[in-house]
């Protein structure tokens, strides 16, 4: 009994990872795919945008929805429909592309595109629905049962998911991949232990709150007119990470000098998740991670400081190093993302996808950046690491005033102590 219950968690924690991937890469590639490639924001009407951003605001509104016990419990019963019209509409896309004539189209165009639109929309929402009420990936680090448990699924899921992207060729064929994940999903959240579980019950062992006005006001502490130093940072944390991601594509882009159509450059945008220095830097966020988890401080700014060192070398000619900063970042974001309330990870997942757009953009766009005058190419380099190294810097500066406010603190208790004995 205990065997097959340990077969299916960890069939769990797989599905799991599997759609952190897809968010974290697989989606974000196709995302970029579909928003630059077919020029969307370019030529398309303005209705056509406000479709584009509809699905962004409906998962906005899920997360908050989410926040309600009840109602959380509720979605996630349903999440199995959500899974099986992902599974319709990607293959109604697929048949509507077969049978659609470019000169006698039957099928207008902006059929697709709407139904991708939906597609997209669903996808973010069921990443919301499957990762709530669950305990953060950060809880895997504490024990090594735990640990190489967490290790071993994420290893045989990024085998995976990288066969799948090295093999594509197109981005839109992860279509078929998403389509096998989602209907495997479709069963297993049926299922009783996925939706009727003692955690679902009671919420996650986490500090937030489900409460949206309560989570927002803890930011700042009404009671001291301060702020939350422990949030700021986090906040902090985010936007590091997201610069890290962004700028790693660019360095990337100049690396290769990049000539062409992102077609033409596919197999580029691969090569980076299967160079060894990602490893490297993967390696590093993880294993600073465990530390950290472990009580020892806040150790992860040291894998922060190298990562602002690596894109800050690579800036000035050393391109070869943008993998490390890379795999610092996804494995960062990965761990970091489970450990929110839905709202804000709602909002993450959004932001993993805007990051997606302008770092490849960046990255395809490079070759049109060689035509600027060398001092406008030195400024958007300065601008960029003044950027990464300011929110590194920030990240610094709330640890080291938690540091001094909590030496201040024990030190008045202290001498309140001694006052009490004298």
């Amino acid at each position: 009994m205990a065997k097959s219950e340990s077969k299916l968690k960890t069939g769990f924690l797989a599905a799991r990872l599997f759609g952190y991937v897809e968010i974290l890469i697989l989606f974000g590639l196709q995302f970029f795919w579909i928003i630059y490639s077919g020029d969307l924001l370019y030529y398309e009407s303005l209705w056509d945008l406000v479709a584009f951003l509809g699905p962004i605001a409906v998962v906005i509104v899920v997360g908050i929805i989410c926040q309600m016990k009840n109602l959380r419990a509720a979605i996630r019963k349903i999440e199995w429909i959500i899974h099986l019209l992902i599974c319709a509409i990607i293959l109604t896309i697929i048949l509507l592309i077969q049978l659609r004539d470019e000169f006698s189209p039957f099928f207008p165009f902006t059929w697709l595109f709407h139904l991708w639109i939906v597609f997209f929309g669903l996808v973010l929402t069921v990443n919301v629905v499957s990762n709530m009420d669950k305990p953060s990936l950060l809880t895997y680090l504490k024990e090594k049962s735990q640990l190489l448990l967490f290790i071993g699924v994420l290893t045989v899921v990024w085998i995976l998911t990288l066969g799948i992207i090295s093999i594509l060729h197109y981005a839109v064929h992860y279509w078929i991949a998403a389509a096998l994940f989602h209907a495997i999903m479709i069963p297993i959240s049926i299922s009783r232990q996925y939706t009727n579980t003692e955690v679902l019950s009671n919420g996650p062992p986490s500090p937030y709150s489900y409460t949206v006005y309560r989570n927002s006001r803890e930011l700042f502490s009404k009671k001291s007119m301060k702020i939350d130093l422990k949030k700021f940072y986090d906040v902090l944390k985010g936007v590091f990470l997201g610069l890290l991601f962004v700028i790693a594509w660019y360095v990337w882009g100049h690396f290769h000098g990049i000539f062409g159509s992102i077609e033409d450059n596919y197999h580029l945008v691969v090569g980076i998740f299967i160079s060894p220095l990602f490893y490297v830097g993967m390696g590093l966020g993880i294993g600073l991670q465990v530390l950290e988890v472990n009580k020892v401080g806040r150790i992860t700014l040291v894998g922060d400081a190298i990562g602002f060192l690596t894109v800050g070398l690579s800036l000035i000619g050393f391109y070869g190093l943008a993998p490390v900063a890379m795999g610092y970042a996804i494995a960062m974001l990965l761990l970091h993302e489970s450990s929110q309330n839905p709202i804000t990870y709602a909002g993450a997942i959004i932001f993993i996808q805007f990051l997606w757009y302008v770092g490849l953009a960046l990255f395809v766009a490079y070759p049109s950046l060689l035509t600027l005058e060398p001092g406008i190419k030195e400024l958007i380099n300065i601008i960029l690491f003044g950027a990464i190294g300011g929110a590194l810097g920030l990240s610094f500066g709330c640890v080291a005033i938690e540091k001094l406010l909590g030496l201040k603190k024990g030190k008045d208790k202290q001498d309140m102590e001694d006052s009490t004995d004298g």
